[in-house]
């Protein structure tokens, strides 16, 4: 068992309260003592870095597991991505096949159209005839009491596309074809 002490001038003096003494500046342990407390001393600090480095391990591997999931997602989203960029090519593929097919049937359509009515050359026409043409005068009113005229042309063309359109594709495709 450990002596409490204090430093004299002669050496150390055994003091008799042991460790509640109020002037107890040191301790006095045997060899077996001291060896068992450099003992523990070491197993803890033999356990504390056995702590740190496992815990640098398990930092590590967490880390690397970490940055896997994280290229496994990467790689997952790129084959997502890479699906999607398929798909887009082959629709537009299709897309454009479409148009040349609906390109086809137009000219097919605008070349019946201009051979029923006689058009030639059928292949080359346009298919679009001026019915008639006539100068008309237009008034509009501009404030409460002040009207204008201004002088606009009306014409009445016949247009290649059967009666097989709807009213709105042959005006969209009227629209498109004049406005070129």
């Amino acid at each position: 068992m450990a002596e409490f002490g204090k430093k004299g001038v002669m050496g150390y003096k055994v003091l008799p309260g042991g460790r509640n003494d109020s002037e107890s500046t040191h301790a006095i342990l045997s060899l077996e003592e001291y060896d068992e407390l450099l003992r523990r001393i070491a197993v803890a600090e033999r356990d504390k870095h056995e702590a740190i480095e496992q815990a640098k391990r398990i930092i590590r591997r967490e880390r690397a597991a970490a940055e896997q999931r994280g290229r496994e997602a990467e790689e997952a989203a790129q084959e997502q991505v890479t699906a999607m960029e398929e798909k887009l090519a082959s629709a537009e593929e299709e897309i454009s096949y479409q148009k040349g097919l609906n390109a086809n049937l137009l000219r097919v359509s605008r070349e019946r159209a201009n051979g029923d009515r006689r058009l030639r050359p059928k292949k080359e026409h346009t298919g679009y005839v001026v019915e008639f043409s006539m100068e008309k005068d237009y008034r509009y009113k501009v404030s409460r009491y002040a009207w204008e005229t201004v002088t606009l042309w009306e014409t009445v063309i016949q247009s290649p596309y059967s009666m097989e359109f709807t009213d709105e594709q042959a005006r969209k495709q009227i629209k498109r074809e004049l406005l070129r």
